[in-house]
């Protein structure tokens, strides 16, 4: 006796179900590629929803994204922004942190934590996170040099964090001051010049600033 249709499809269903499961255990890396795909599409409809003001929407897709692919580091990041905009202050520390721990060189996550501790007042912070923001950046870099706008006018305020960058810069300008020793020709003498030049220039104006 013939079964009848929708047995026989409930069966190649399941049938099909055990294969495509049978090729995921033997296929890690393709399994792996379908997840981290479908948390790319969740992270993009909370990008959108967040645009348009639906943030609980928003938040529900990230968390469906990091469900998937749990080291997404940029929709950490992006939980941190969302976060703020809901008045959670402490929970985007945490995801901006998070961030970190998964990726040590994402720029945005510093420049984001560097905003939120000057909201909350914690300067020092704020400065510390500006600073790392400059390292992992380069010469081109708009958020580089809001960082170094930041710490400039920060460093008015406590004098700490002055110090903080005369450290650095001083590294920084060491050692590219040993590079340029290795090189020869008219463009080292020149560029070691202008180093030095905008250097001082930088701190004299921000000790004459300060006098006034």
């Amino acid at each position: 006796m013939a079964q009848p249709r929708a047995t026989r499809l409930a069966k190649l269903t399941i049938f099909l179900i055990i294969i495509l499961f049978a090729y995921f255990l033997v296929n890690p890396a393709f399994s792996e590629d379908v997840l981290k795909g479908q948390a790319s599409e969740y992270r993009l409809k909370g990008y959108k929803a967040q645009r348009i003001g639906a943030l609980q929407e928003a938040l529900s897709c990230y968390q469906k994204a990091l469900m998937l692919d749990p080291a997404y580091a940029c929709v950490y990041n992006d939980l941190g922004v969302l976060y703020e905009m809901l008045g959670d202050s402490n929970a985007a520390e945490s995801a901006y942190l998070k961030v970190l721990t998964i990726s040590p060189g994402y720029g945005d996550a510093y420049s984001n934590l560097a905003m939120l501790y000057e909201k909350k007042g914690d300067f020092l912070k704020a400065a510390d996170c500006w600073l790392k923001r400059i390292n992992i950046g380069g010469p081109d870099d708009l958020w580089v040099k809001k960082a170094h706008l930041r710490i400039y006018e920060l460093s008015q305020i406590i004098p700490e964090i002055k110090d903080r960058y005369v450290e650095r810069e001083s590294r920084a300008l060491s050692s590219e001051v040993a590079s340029l020793k290795r090189m020869e020709g008219p463009y080292s003498n020149s560029r070691y010049r202008y180093l030095l030049r905008g250097y001082e220039d930088f701190f004299s104006k921000g000790l004459r600033r300060k006098k006034k």
